[in-house]
């Protein structure tokens, strides 16, 4: 028995034609390669399942939150989190970031029929915390700063209170089941919320709370 297991030890070590256990930095790259290789419509897909599993992982928790954080976000004001907690309005809380030199927000404010982006003016005052609420006689406008906006879509970073978590799904838009090459998680989860009417509030406070990365910048991981 001695002998076999010299044997067996022996051909491990490196006989021809035998596979070897991969290095760490081979295993990496193997990773790295195919993650590169999945579709588009698969990533959305993990996305959605993924965010799916923290959503009933929380409904059965006694979490008071859910915290939707997306790798994009950069925040700088330590208070933020806070802010939302304990100021929100009733409904879920996003606080109004973009990306600098960019439009590319944290929220939309206003939707097509079939859901998806539709600009507005409002928009861009929303970006600049400021919004036109009426003019003088002169033909001046004149702004007043908005705090919190009931908004149709949020993304990114999203405060979801636990009675509101019933009406969470990734995996659905309006409610029904689509293909997963059709799926897109930030689309099925504001939808169901607003069919369920529950509501997505933005906030524009004066002061930032952070920006957005553009996620083409991102470390591949």
């Amino acid at each position: 028995s001695s002998s076999s297991s010299t044997s067996a030890s022996s051909d491990s070590s490196g006989s021809p034609g035998e596979s070897r256990p991969k290095t760490p930095e081979e295993r990496f790259s193997s990773k790295v390669e195919s993650h590169t290789q999945l579709s588009e419509a698969r990533v959305n897909q993990i996305v959605a399942e993924t965010r799916q599993q923290a959503v009933v992982a929380a409904r059965h928790s006694s979490a008071d939150y859910l915290l939707v954080l997306d790798p994009v976000v950069v925040l700088t004001n330590p208070t933020t989190l806070r802010e939302l907690v304990y100021d929100h309005a009733p409904g879920t809380a996003t606080p109004v970031m973009h990306r600098p030199g960019d439009r590319w927000s944290t929220f939309w404010s206003d939707i097509g029929p079939g859901g998806g982006y539709l600009h507005s003016v409002q928009y861009d005052h929303i970006l600049a915390r400021q919004l036109p609420v009426a003019h003088d006689f002169s033909g001046d406008e004149h702004y007043q700063l908005e705090t919190v906006l009931n908004v149709p879509f949020v993304r990114h970073m999203v405060l979801v209170p636990s009675q509101f978590l019933s009406a969470v799904d990734y995996m659905k838009y309006d409610g029904h089941t689509i293909p997963f090459n059709d799926t897109d998680a930030e689309f099925n989860f504001c939808s169901n919320l607003r069919r369920q009417g529950v509501h997505m509030f933005a906030y524009a406070m004066q002061r930032e709370y952070g920006y957005l990365l553009d996620e083409a910048s991102l470390p591949l991981l």
